[in-house]
């Protein structure tokens, strides 16, 4: 799985990219390089830090994503494509594979 960042205005912000077996797996988050002015009115630390820990894990429990990190203290969700972190939430876009 595969997804792009947006925020909720459409704006691409970065991406997510996710393995799994089964319901567990690993997933790291990639933000769009910083150009102009793009980024200049978006909360992105949380995401930013993420990006910083590398590698999290995730379980998917009945169409909710969980992730979580010993790095960080409040629970990450992903539920019906809307990501939230931080109490900060920004849509998921899946893309294809193939």
């Amino acid at each position: 799985m595969s997804f792009a960042i947006q925020n909720l205005e459409g704006r691409l912000l970065g991406f997510l990219l996710m393995t799994n077996q089964g319901p567990y797996g690993e997933c790291i988050f990639r933000l769009s390089p910083k150009k102009s002015n793009i980024f200049e009115n978006e909360n992105l630390d949380a995401l930013q830090e993420l990006q910083t820990i590398g590698k999290l894990r995730f379980i998917i429990s009945k169409d909710v994503i969980h992730i979580r990190h010993p790095k960080i203290s409040e629970l990450i969700i992903i539920e019906n494509n809307l990501l939230t972190v931080q109490e900060q939430a920004y849509q998921l876009v899946e893309l294809n594979e193939g």
